[in-house]
């Protein structure tokens, strides 16, 4: 059951000069009149306007005269998420066919870090690199260098998030296993996620993609040889850390 917001005015709340910055970008100063979370924020200007904004349109809001209420945001979240700047990501995760293991599936796992420039909240750009492995075992090794992108949907703590990886990934032979030779090829691996937290700290993102590699093994078994060329495609289910 949703309980009805509580109206804040200003004789309630004892730092009555408030900054509204607005996700678009702009930032209002005046005198705080009233506030109703989840639905408005009232102030008068210098020059005695009075102006109301709904709760979606604002990013955060602030007093001048504390500083430990900066980035906090209506419902009393603390949003300090840096939307543009550098940053570094890691993670690791899984690899698996869409087949069950008795038609032939196999579960590998994957490591991976980037580093990069966050444009704007919804545009980063970065480049990475990659240690996948296809089967249990480690027998078919490839090791990824990509390009990336990477945004998020919202301006809050939580929010979906999308990633794009392109590049070219490096087989690696292993004789142990009878792969005498290996070529590498190109990679493709979009991803759709949720990025839990807000702050300037350490973040943890979870993301579901498809993976996309093309790979060339020269396996040898005795006196036979087999030539195996592969598109992997993969899904791959990812836990990160994001600074």
């Amino acid at each position: 059951m949703s309980k009805t917001p509580k109206s804040v005015t200003a004789q309630e709340n004892s730092e009555s000069i408030i900054f509204l910055e607005l996700k678009k970008g702009m930032t209002l100063e005046g005198k705080l009149l009233e506030i109703s979370p989840g639905e408005f924020v009232r102030i008068e200007t210098d020059n005695g306007h009075i102006i109301q904004v709904a709760d979606d349109k604002i990013k955060r809001y602030y007093y001048p005269d504390s500083a430990l209420n900066a980035g906090k945001e209506l419902g009393g979240k603390n949003y300090g998420f840096r939307e543009k700047g550098l940053y570094l990501y890691s993670s690791m995760g899984l690899i698996m066919n869409t087949v069950s293991s008795d038609q032939g599936g196999q579960v590998g796992w994957q490591l991976s870090g980037s580093a990069g420039y966050q444009v704007n909240r919804l545009l980063g750009l970065g480049f990475g690199a990659g240690a996948d492995f296809y089967r249990t075992g480690a027998s078919e090794m490839i090791f990824p260098v990509f390009a990336e992108l990477r945004g998020y949907f919202v301006s809050q703590t939580s929010t979906p998030y999308y990633v794009l990886r392109s590049g070219y990934g490096i087989a690696l032979a292993n004789e142990e296993v009878g792969i005498n030779e290996a070529r590498g090829g190109l990679m493709l691996n979009p991803a759709v996620g949720w990025r839990l937290g807000g702050g300037s700290g350490l973040k943890i993102c979870i993301d579901i993609g498809v993976q996309f590699q093309h790979a060339e093994f020269d396996y040898s078994r005795g006196s036979e040889t087999s030539l195996t060329d592969i598109w992997y495609k993969r899904l791959n289910m990812r836990v990160g850390f994001l600074l």
